[in-house]
């Protein structure tokens, strides 16, 4: 085994034709790289790794070379390859805080931009492969590797991440940062894919999947920034960069995550599972810094489905479930949830030659909980969570 053995460091992820870069950076990382045996007879071993970081930071910062290494390279007669990483931290400022010195980048007036993405005390990693061997006679024959059900299990990839005591701000402004670093890695190739062959012997075993799986621990806060449309009238040009941003927080003390990806294809495509698990959450918004919703038991399960052929409709299947779960639903909560769909919505446009037809199924589960609409007089509502306080009416829902 190699043992790792890291103190104050920071990881860069970017390109010069990305505008953003992805900083890590973390006090102090321990861990080991090995082997051990692989879970099938099959295959030859497993690789691991596993790292232990300590405060761990992540955020996204301006790229300031971007489109601009070429713009400079041409102008002496010349492309440059390399990458200046120092100029990444010339857009920073020093400020004190309690026995503290924490660098923060310029803001640059964007709305709704929020470039610290996850903070967290700790996280455990642990990234496993196996070294797949080859299929041989005594394997079912006639079965398709997109099920897996060979004699032997297939060849194992994954990736565990444990966080303890996090804060993240995600919303869609990072989200489109995100879409731009898939698109630059992995293009959309715009042809149609063919379904994986059969197992055939002697052939190297497939990965039927990449999985992941996330745990956050602790006390664990989702923050998402967004901007809000409905309410631009309110200001003009010069003050509109000064103005808040809106916001959603969904706490709770444990969050668990599940995500499946399919690494073969089927006769139908592909079908990619996630699964997110919130405990004892509590959702609070910018509305009126009140509590929207507590529940026991919130789930997300998220089904896309997409055909072999790239042009046919693709599938997204969002199921919602809750269980004991109160929701104190005011008329500013509607605007809110459609400026944040608009604003994760906002992309660049596409050509009609790339357009690819989408069809979403949203379904909403609800047991034990209840809905209370407010209506007070005149509407002036100032503690909803109280139900002292409000006059209203409480739909209770057994089962929806």
């Amino acid at each position: 085994p190699m043992f790792l053995d890291l103190g104050k460091s920071a990881l860069l992820i970017g390109n010069k034709n990305i505008p953003t870069i992805f900083v890590a950076e973390f006090q102090k990382a321990s861990g080991v790289y090995g082997a051990m045996p692989s879970r099938s007879s099959q295959d030859v071993a497993k690789s691991v790794l596993i790292l232990v970081v300590s405060v761990l930071k992540i955020r996204q910062r301006t790229n300031i070379d971007y489109n601009r290494v070429q713009v400079e390279g041409m102008a002496d007669g010349r492309l440059r390859g390399g990458f200046n990483w120092r100029r990444i931290f010339k857009r920073k400022t020093v400020v004190e805080t309690i026995g503290m010195r924490e660098m923060v980048e310029i803001d640059d007036g964007e709305y709704a931009k929020v470039i610290e993405i996850l903070q967290s005390d700790s996280l455990k990693m642990n990234y496993y492969v196996d070294q797949a061997g080859k299929y041989i006679i005594n394997e079912i024959k006639g079965i398709h590797p997109s099920s897996g059900q060979d004699e032997e299990l297939p060849p194992q990839w994954g990736l565990d991440l444990t966080f303890h005591n996090s804060v993240i701000k995600y919303g869609p402004w990072a989200d489109r940062q995100r879409d731009l670093f898939m698109k630059y890695f992995y293009p959309f190739h715009f042809h149609d894919m063919k379904a994986d062959d059969q197992f055939i012997i002697g052939q190297m075993r497939k990965y039927t999947k990449f999985k992941v799986f996330v745990q956050f621990t602790g006390k664990t806060n989702w923050r998402i920034p967004h901007r809000e449309a409905s309410k631009d009238y309110r200001f003009n040009n010069e003050n509109a960069m000064k103005r808040a941003y809106g916001w959603v927080d969904v706490e709770s003390h444990g969050v668990i995550i599940n995500v499946n990806v399919p690494m073969v294809y089927s006769e139908t495509g592909t079908r990619t599972e996630y699964e997110i698990t919130f405990k004892e959450a509590v959702i609070k918004t910018s509305v009126n810094y009140s509590q929207f919703l507590n529940a026991e038991h919130l789930r997300f399960h998220i089904l896309t489905v997409y055909p072999l052929k790239w042009r046919d409709q693709a599938k997204w299947e969002i199921t919602i479930s809750g269980h004991k779960a109160s929701v104190f639903l005011l008329k500013e909560h509607v605007f809110q949830f459609n400026d944040i769909s608009n604003d994760f919505s906002q992309k660049p446009k596409i050509r009609l030659n790339e357009f690819v037809p989408f069809v979403y199924f949203i379904n909403v589960n609800l047991t034990e909980s209840n809905v209370v609409f407010h209506c007070n007089e005149l509407n002036i509502i100032q503690q909803p969570c109280d139900k002292n306080e409000n006059s209203k009416f409480i739909s209770v829902l057994i089962k929806l």
